[in-house]
């Protein structure tokens, strides 16, 4: 596995994927910021049936690409 498919299973191993949800603004923005990071790194990786698979792996339903 290269180096970024697996900073991407890290990254939504440890992601809160309903932080938006969150009353707390701290915790809100943490999510959003860890969300874009994830979404840059699928990106990174061309949106690779491997970088999806890792990331619906992790992802509930409805969050799922």
């Amino acid at each position: 596995m290269n180096d970024l498919l697996k900073q991407l299973e890290d990254e939504c191993q440890s992601h809160d994927f309903f932080g938006q949800y969150a009353d707390d603004f701290k915790v809100w923005q943490a999510s959003f910021r860890q969300k874009n990071y994830i979404d840059g790194l699928v990106r990174k990786l061309n949106n690779s049936k491997e970088a999806v698979e890792i990331y619906n792996r992790y992802a509930p339903e409805q969050f799922q690409i």
